[in-house]
């Protein structure tokens, strides 16, 4: 029985000390539970590993469980079975992996894949057996590569013991094999790397070049290709100097050294050719000064000169050739000049040049002679032409407009010696000839035969030169929105926080009825407890009223915290919103197109054969548009100018387009004196023409050649060759 004490005045919702402490046990009890166990995280890793396949993290997780003695019982023998089971899956996997890699020929990734299968399974025969089978067929691949490149290293049988490994290696993909042979490999660069030096020592170059050869069949090394190479036109040197073509045999020793420079050998036998050559060079040189071929003996010391400047006496030599020749030059070039004709004009200006270029101190008045001769040779070059523009276009004014963009486009042209003559020198030269206007009309010109001082005439109608403009007669609409004003309309927002409101005042007063319920049980079941203090179930029940009071008082403050919330949020809130009204614009859409053609057809007369040529056009079409939008950015409509070209503009983009066509054909058409003056100077040198190959390349050069295009470039060489004149920058 348990002893009513004295009672105590309560405070508040005090709970007796006894009744604390029973609770407290129950609540201790009821907790306590068996410590972890260490194997445990282990099977779970286990299980979730098979269940995704991956065995081999599951045996590692397996084996580290059963080595705990906690495990025990049919734990264990699960964990077992379950173990036994992924090593036959993995030993599995991994034989059908080799099987796999063998018939790919991958024999040492197959072999490590029965190994494991092995590992896994080692009751199973089949596995371990295909294991023991490959690993001996890899011993006895292995002994044999041994054999093989022992053998071919004591009789130095390159070539059968290459076929011999390189067969070995197909039958099975060995490391042992594929080291012997390109151990092999090796051997046998170096030993033909060193039978080619050898006989190179020799002289012996076929030799040394053979060996180099069966060198590049083991190694694909850039130094073993160089060193072929090199041997190679070391031979075709020495042939060429054994047949006396003493360029090509420098010009192959050049490229051999490029290949191996260093190489001791092909340089001693630089120095021995160059030796020789310089000799030879010198001896022709001095029998053509004796012969009187003096050109070939200047050419012959200056290229000695190139090669070794200080060779003997040859910059003596090459001095005193030059003051001669540049004398004959010099006197040539006078004899040229005192002619009554500018046919040779560039023979003499060449001439002029080489004094100017040689000698210039002993002809003070050479550059006045050089000055001379490039008038009379410009002069001799003229092309001289009459124009003639027709419109017959409904452009008025078109004909004049034409003639002067025809003639300031032939200023900028390849023409460079073309003179298109005024209407005076055209009235002189028909007098003089006693020719009236019909002379250039087309359909008499052709009468007349060779006219002195004209040469063409130009003959050019303007057919059309029109421009049109479409669209503005014909717009459509667009149609956009834009804010005319505003109005005001209810906010949803605030009434939805009105509803909020009320929904929260509700639950504000449910939770106060619940909680004034919950706190009068407390205090029914708080008095029974104080009653009956040894009566165990009612000291639980008080317990349980007080937490669902503590939980129902919670509930009201939390509703009236939700209250304050939402009435805060109602607050901020407007009762009504200020929205956007908005209406339609129709606005125009110009679609606008600038339309012209400017059409010039063009004739050609030869006078000096009354010749007329094939009729030819030469167009200029297009079409551009644009979009046009007068309209408002009130309205939200951006206006979109009008960005067409002028009409003028737009004629003169047109006109220049065909004009560029035009002088494009005349050029084709009256141009081709400086193609023509270069075949007739290629045809002399090839010919051995030496004055007529030099009069026609610089007649080329200074009749609109394209300077920097390579057969300019090819023409200055020859002339730098012949006399040594340099009228381009030589390359460096």
């Amino acid at each position: 029985m348990w002893k009513l004490s004295k009672p105590r005045q309560r405070v508040g919702n005090t709970i007796p000390a006894a009744v604390l402490a029973a609770l407290l046990a129950v609540v201790l009890l009821g907790t306590v539970s068996a410590p972890a166990t260490a194997y445990r995280n282990e099977l779970k890793s286990a299980k979730s590993y098979i269940k995704i396949g991956a065995y081999a993290q599951a045996v590692e997780q397996l084996q580290a469980a059963l080595k705990d003695p906690a495990l025990k019982g049919r734990k264990r023998q699960q964990a077992e079975a379950d173990l036994k089971n992924a090593r036959g899956t993995l030993a599995a996997e991994q034989f059908a992996l080799g099987q796999k890699l063998e018939q790919r020929g991958e024999q040492l990734g197959a072999l490590n894949a029965y190994r494991k299968a092995s590992q896994y399974a080692p009751d199973n025969s089949q596995y371990t057996a295909r294991f023991v089978s490959l690993d001996k067929q890899f011993s006895g691949a292995r002994q044999q590569s041994t054999d093989i490149l022992a053998s071919t290293r004591q009789n130095l049988d390159w070539d059968n013991g290459l076929s011999a490994l390189t067969a070995l290696n197909a039958q099975g993909n060995v490391p042992e094999v594929r080291f012997a042979l390109d151990q092999l490999k090796q051997d046998a660069t170096q030993y033909y790397s060193g039978e080619s030096d050898t006989a190179l020592r020799q002289g012996h170059y076929q030799s040394a070049l053979d060996y180099m050869v069966r060198a590049a069949r083991f190694s694909e090394s850039r130094e073993v290709q160089n060193k072929k190479l090199a041997r190679h036109h070391l031979l075709l040197s020495k042939r060429a100097w054994d047949e006396r073509r003493y360029n090509s045999a420098y010009e192959d020793i050049q490229k051999g050294l490029s290949f191996e420079p260093e190489n001791t050998e092909l340089i001693a036998y630089n120095k021995r050719l160059k030796r020789q050559w310089l000799g030879v060079l010198y001896n022709e040189a001095l029998q053509a000064s004796s012969s009187g071929n003096l050109e070939l003996a200047r050419d012959k010391f200056t290229q000695i000169s190139r090669f070794e400047p200080g060779y003997l006496d040859v910059t003596e030599q090459l001095g005193q050739l030059k003051q001669t020749l540049v004398s004959g030059y010099y006197q040539q070039a006078e004899d040229l000049m005192r002619g009554a004709a500018g046919e040779s004009a560039g023979l003499a200006l060449a001439y002029y040049m080489v004094a100017a270029e040689q000698q210039s101190g002993l002809y003070p008045d050479v550059y006045d002679k050089i000055a001379t001769a490039k008038k009379r040779l410009r002069a001799d070059m003229e092309f001289r032409i009459s124009l003639k523009v027709k419109n017959s276009s409904g452009e008025p004014g078109a004909s004049g407009i034409v003639r002067d963009n025809i003639l300031s486009s032939l200023k900028g042209s390849s023409l460079k010696n073309l003179q298109v003559l005024e209407r005076e020198a055209l009235d002189d030269i028909l007098q003089e000839q006693g020719l009236g206007q019909a002379f250039f009309d087309e359909a008499t010109a052709v009468q007349v035969k060779k006219i002195k001082g004209i040469q063409s005439g130009i003959y050019v109608d303007v057919v059309k030169f029109t421009v049109a403009e479409n669209g503005r007669d014909r717009p459509s609409f667009g149609s956009a929105r834009y804010k005319s004003g505003t109005r005001f309309v209810p906010n949803p927002r605030y009434s939805q926080l009105q509803q909020e409101v009320a929904n929260a005042q509700q639950r504000v007063l449910q939770t106060q009825q619940d909680s004034n319920r919950a706190q009068a049980e407390q205090n029914r079941l708080l008095g029974a407890s104080q009653a009956n203090s040894n009566d165990r179930s009612a000291a639980i029940a008080s317990l349980g009223s007080i937490l669902s009071s503590a939980g129902a008082s919670s509930s009201h403050r939390a509703a009236q915290k939700e209250l304050d919330r939402v009435q805060y949020q109602m607050a901020g809130e407007q009762p009504q919103l200020e929205e956007d009204v908005y209406s339609d614009f129709r606005y125009k859409i110009y679609d606008l197109e600038l339309a012209g053609e400017v059409m010039l057809s063009y004739k050609i007369v030869d006078f000096t054969t009354s010749e007329i040529s094939q009729s030819r056009a030469a167009n200029a079409r297009d079409v551009v548009t644009d979009r046009w939008v007068p309209g408002d950015p009130g309205k939200g409509v951006r206006s979109d100018p009008v960005e067409l070209p002028s009409h003028d503009v737009f004629k003169k983009r047109l006109l220049d387009s065909a004009m560029e066509s035009l002088i494009t054909g005349l050029e084709q058409e009256l141009g081709g004196g400086a193609a023509s003056f270069r075949r007739k100077a290629r045809l002399a040198a090839e010919n051995g023409d030496r004055e007529q190959a030099i009069e026609n390349f610089i007649r080329y050069l200074y009749g609109g050649a394209d300077l920097s295009g390579e057969q300019a470039r090819a023409a200055s060489d020859y002339l730098y060759e012949e006399l040594g004149i340099q009228l381009l920058r030589r390359k460096r």
